[in-house]
């Protein structure tokens, strides 16, 4: 009898502890301020369809070779030079670009609300992805065809095309790209480069890094203007 009862009180016991629910996992995101608009909840709900740019890369190995990956990088003009002659390969013979300047409406991704705007100071610190040969060759957020070889890069929120510069704290290598797409929609990532910006970074091998992404709002002002984009 004394069994008997034991194995009741065991079976109640085990009854009741899975009777309380698991708690939900816990999701935090970084941003500079309430004022910047990023990752906020808002009244906007209206879902809008990412590019196929947005989906964010991962570490993966491929024969693609670039021209200037083992590039010394010494001072903020090299970097824009660099910027520079990959913004050249977005002109056509005719001269004109073949993006357009877009900020964008609200959208909702995954549950978490997005509002782009045209920031006139933008800074974020949280983590980096980058994407490669999967999108190389297809359509950004903005008109532009994606190289993975081309200093550019996908952000949530900040205008396109835009000049951003992105440091990676944990080496202190820092470079210069435009922001030409949508993205990363992952595990609080802040911003998702291109393959050769995150050689560039040395962080291509390891897949993510933290860093600190700085809008660059003087430069994106006159690539706007020599692109003769309206802002």
């Amino acid at each position: 009898m004394k069994k008997f009862w034991l194995a009741i009180l065991a079976l109640t016991l085990i009854s009741a502890c899975s009777s309380h629910p698991k708690k939900p996992t816990k999701r935090t995101y970084t941003k500079k301020k309430e004022s910047s608009g990023k990752r906020i909840k808002s009244k906007y709900s209206d879902y809008v369809k990412p590019s196929e740019s947005m989906q964010v890369g991962l570490p993966k190995t491929n024969n693609y070779i670039f021209k200037n990956s083992e590039a010394k990088i010494e001072s903020s003009s090299d970097e824009l030079e660099l910027v520079d002659a990959d913004t050249n390969n977005s002109v056509s013979d005719d001269g004109k670009y073949s993006g357009i300047f877009k900020v964008g409406n609200p959208y909702e991704i995954f549950g978490v609300n997005y509002i782009p705007q045209n920031y006139e100071d933008y800074e974020e610190i949280g983590t980096a992805s980058w994407y490669g040969d999967d999108f190389h060759g297809k359509a950004t957020a903005n008109g532009e065809t994606y190289n993975m070889g081309s200093m550019t890069a996908a952000h949530p929120t900040l205008p396109l095309p835009s000049l951003v510069r992105v440091t990676n704290l944990r080496n202190n290598k820092s470079v210069i790209v435009r922001v030409n797409d949508r993205g990363p929609f992952a595990k609080n990532r802040v911003i998702d480069v291109s393959e050769k910006a995150a050689t560039l970074l040395e962080f291509k091998g390891q897949g993510t890094t933290e860093v600190k992404v700085e809008l660059l709002r003087n430069d994106t002002d006159r690539m706007l203007e020599k692109l003769k984009i309206k802002n």
